[in-house]
């Protein structure tokens, strides 16, 4: 069975939107030859740092190249959520209060919407 929505994380680095070119290349040769039916349901911005204007312009320039295709939710960079994975553990279940949790919980909801399956009101 075949995979029908995509996600790419995306670091807002440099080096990063080098490969994300790289990516979707993949991903148009991918539906042309082998899954007609994959959609890119959005592309995630990870590890942000809200203190970093590097970090900020490339998520103003993904949001201007590729409009609503990338996520209004971020992933902002968190110890918590680095603690929870040497846990392994979710960060929800490790930190509920934190965050990187509210960062999930919020993704999870777009992600929903995004799949229609919960009432955009």
């Amino acid at each position: 069975m075949a995979a029908t929505d995509l996600i790419i994380p995306v670091q807002p680095e440099v080096a990063s939107l080098y490969g994300l070119v790289s990516i979707l290349d993949t991903v148009a040769v991918i539906r042309r030859k082998i899954n007609r039916e994959l959609n890119l349901l959005g592309m995630l911005v990870t590890q942000y740092d809200r203190r970093t204007t590097l970090h900020a312009e490339i998520l103003e320039a993904m949001r201007k190249q590729y409009g609503e295709t990338v996520f209004s939710t971020v992933i902002s960079r968190s110890i918590r959520v680095a603690e929870s994975m040497g846990r392994k553990t979710d960060v929800v279940s490790y930190s509920r209060n934190s965050s990187g949790a509210a960062d999930y919980r919020s993704l999870t909801r777009e992600i929903l919407s995004r799949l229609n399956m919960v009432d955009n009101k």
